[in-house]
């Protein structure tokens, strides 16, 4: 006997656009149907999506089983995509699959065009447009140094990679229009107007995920083109258990923040780094059973 078809209740309430991975995004829309509906189950689930009857939801959400081009359609459907929400969904489901470096970046960049018109409240579109072009960041910290001029060739001299003089006026403009720094006519330079800009410890948006990958091909390139004094670079292999993975987790999280607190209490500041921490499995963890949360 086949599962009875219900009309699905989280058409509107979970978005696309706020996850990077669809398996991620599929498993948020179960869990949410879940807490609403105890009875519900994997095989409830294909069966609105239109997967048919069984546990194929299951199999796509754990990573055993990839979208097709068909099942893609079909999921868009069940549940009610429409507009850049199902662009990004389709465009998500290419970035999963995809393994080429090119071919990720642009995929990614059409990810965080869509994004752009999905976002719905200030806050969200204040991250997005900031870390959007990675630079941003660089100058907006760089406009904090004692000595700082709002020369865009004197920004250009400053950096140690190139960047045009075209882009580094753009990028005053947007850090302007974000709130963040003024152009003090006394001064005859932009000042910043708060101290830092950071997000939540753990962000999904496209556009940080963009940002990290550019400062990650950054860190790889200073160890070859920056003295050692001005880099620190090291790394650990290490066994844990998922208990001790969390742990790290938050020391690093914390230490992140410990940074932060000592810049922030630095004085007559001349220059701009980038601390890049990486914690990633290089084993696979065993695969969930069926059920098994």
């Amino acid at each position: 006997m086949g599962v009875p078809l219900v009309k699905p209740l989280y058409k509107s309430l979970i978005k696309p656009s706020s996850f990077v991975d669809y398996k991620a995004y599929l498993g948020a829309v179960y869990e949410a149907q879940k807490q609403v509906r105890p009875s519900y189950s994997y095989v409830s689930f294909s069966a609105e999506l239109g997967l048919g009857v069984g546990n194929v939801a299951w199999l796509i959400i754990n990573g055993q089983r990839k979208l097709t081009a068909n099942t893609t359609a079909k999921v868009i459907q069940g549940l009610g995509l429409k507009g850049y929400e199902k662009q990004y969904f389709e465009k998500m489901v290419l970035y999963t699959h995809a393994s080429k470096p090119q071919e990720l970046d642009k995929i990614l960049q059409k990810l965080v065009s869509l994004k752009s018109h999905c976002v719905d409240n200030a806050t969200d579109e204040q991250v997005l447009e900031f870390y959007s072009q990675w630079h941003h960041a660089v100058i907006f910290e760089l406009v904090g140094i004692s000595n700082f001029s709002s020369d865009p060739k004197w920004i250009q001299s400053k950096l140690n990679f190139h960047l045009p003089t075209r882009e580094i006026q753009a990028s005053l403009a947007v850090l302007e229009k974000l709130g963040l720094i003024r152009f003090d006519a006394e001064k005859g330079r932009h000042v910043k107007l708060t101290n830092d800009f950071e997000t939540m410890s753990e962000v999904v948006d496209l556009g940080v995920v963009q940002f990290h990958k550019k400062m990650i091909d950054l860190g790889k390139s200073s160890i070859e083109n920056l003295p050692a004094d001005q880099r620190e670079v090291g790394s650990v292999t290490i066994a844990v258990s998922p208990a001790g993975l969390q742990r790290i987790k938050k020391e690093i999280q914390a230490f992140r923040s410990y940074l932060m607190f000592i810049a922030s209490q630095d004085v007559d500041v001349s220059d701009v780094m980038q601390v890049n921490i990486q914690a990633f499995s290089l084993s696979q963890t065993e695969p969930k059973k069926e059920g098994q949360e």
